[in-house]
């Protein structure tokens, strides 16, 4: 299967000079017996007035500079001239004898690998913000409804990660990403999935 969808917008108020989007995405599915590989690309132009074509570098860094901090705060506060990313995963599912007696019709063990980059700004190379992670998983599903997911995530930045204080950013909370405590460590997770 493959698909394709695309979106163009503007997000501006009407009282700003308008800015818009234009996102477009490619979808595929695969599978073949047990077999299921996914993958998808997608891509932002972000596009008006005061929007560069390319990021400017962004600002280095002193902890001991606060002022410094600040500008780094600010610079990723902007917006970026467009974004991208991609996934590409593949699972393997089969029922061994103890998921035949276990398990309802339907359930299954599968191992899962996933690599996926996000670029948050892809005009820039080698900056902490764009970013790659490979999953090694397995998911258990007892039934054709509930998952049991197991993730190791190895998480790799594309540029060295600022050490900035956790209350770098006043106002600017919840839109400026500065790194958290961990950013971009590699870790477990684990889930569990109803599907309805």
């Amino acid at each position: 299967e493959f698909g394709v969808s695309g979106y163009r917008g503007i997000f501006t108020n009407q009282d700003e000079a308008p800015i818009s989007a234009n996102i477009v995405f490619f979808d595929a599915s695969y599978r073949r017996g047990n077999l299921i590989l996914n993958a998808e690309y997608g891509r932002s132009n972000i596009v008006g007035v005061g929007i560069k074509r390319r990021s400017d570098p962004p600002p280095v860094v002193n902890i001991n500079d606060p002022a410094s901090i600040q500008a780094l705060a600010d610079f990723v506060a902007e917006r970026t001239p467009g974004q991208d990313g991609f996934y590409i995963e593949g699972a393997y599912q089969f029922r061994p004898a103890f998921a035949v007696r276990h398990f309802d019709t339907g359930g299954y063990i599968a191992p899962v690998v996933r690599y996926e980059v996000v670029r948050l700004d892809r005009t820039l190379q080698n900056f902490y913000l764009n970013r790659s992670r490979t999953t090694l998983g397995l998911n258990i599903a007892p039934s054709s409804t509930i998952i049991l997911k197991v993730n190791y995530l190895f998480n790799h930045t594309f540029g060295p990660v600022p050490n900035v204080p956790a209350g770098i950013g006043g106002a600017l909370f919840g839109i400026s990403p500065l790194p958290h405590l961990g950013y971009g460590k590699s870790g477990f997770t684990s889930s569990i999935t109803y599907v309805f």
